[in-house]
């Protein structure tokens, strides 16, 4: 926080100088939050959710939990990807779910009738970036294990995902 307040303070400054005029003060311009020029990009939401997916004969329900575009750094032509989701989920009993991310399936089971946390990893190298805009996606899948005639039930309550770019190699 200290930072944050000598930059408001410098920026305050400067603001005077030019109200009085006096001589004006440049300011660098910044990344966006999240960024920085060398290519790194650092995006975090926590978000409460009340999804849930169910799975009954030949119906199926799969809610989208997080849905983003994001822009990959302009500054390198490849990244190297990292996208983690972290959930608080239960499953029906003798059931199991699967978490989607970007396409690719991880299975979820809670041991008991209680909330339960996971996190699950997705990773990528080589990834063309140059400012191209990429889509990242969490979903939440049930799956009927058995012959019971009930249908299979996952519910999310909160998702965390964070995801990250770095030039590719480093």
């Amino acid at each position: 926080m200290r930072f944050r307040y000598l930059s408001l303070a410098v920026a305050g400054l400067a603001s005077i100088v030019l109200a009085t005029g006096g001589t004006s003060v440049s300011q660098e311009q910044q990344p966006p939050p999240g960024r920085d020029e060398l290519g790194h990009v650092l995006i975090e939401k926590m978000i409460d959710v009340d999804a849930t997916a169910r799975a009954t004969d030949g119906l199926r329900t799969a809610p989208i939990l997080f849905h983003e575009k994001i822009a990959t750094p302009t500054s390198v032509e490849k990244v190297d990807v990292v996208m983690t989701a972290t959930v608080v989920y239960k499953t029906s009993r003798g059931d199991t779910g699967r978490l989607e991310m970007n396409n690719k399936l991880f299975p979820v089971e809670s041991p008991s009738r209680r909330f339960t946390t996971t996190t699950v990893t997705w990773a990528k190298n080589d990834v063309a970036a140059a400012g191209a805009e990429r889509v990242f996606q969490v979903a939440i899948h049930a799956r009927n294990r058995g012959d019971r005639g009930e249908p299979a039930i996952t519910k999310v309550k909160r998702l965390t995902v964070v995801v990250e770019m770095w030039p590719a190699g480093d």
